[in-house]
């Protein structure tokens, strides 16, 4: 419950200081993603942090390529 709160507040703070961009809303989910890894026991936490270590910049590009493949 006290990891619920304070990724909705953290979500909202990014939203609210970002704007309601795509990319306010994919630092929002990385947020979340974050706070769920400090649920994780600490033997899992590097994997799980891991996971999550892309910028904006390079997500934004992936799913271009993506969307480039489903329209050939």
């Amino acid at each position: 419950m006290k990891y619920s709160a304070l990724s909705a507040i953290l979500l909202i703070s990014h939203i609210y200081l970002y704007g309601c961009s795509n990319e306010a809303w994919y630092k929002g989910a990385t947020t979340s993603h974050e706070i769920k890894c400090l649920q994780q026991s600490s033997s899992d936490y590097d994997a799980c942090k891991n996971d999550n270590l892309h910028t904006y910049d390079e997500y934004k590009q992936a799913k271009e390529e993506l969307n480039k493949g489903d329209n050939q």
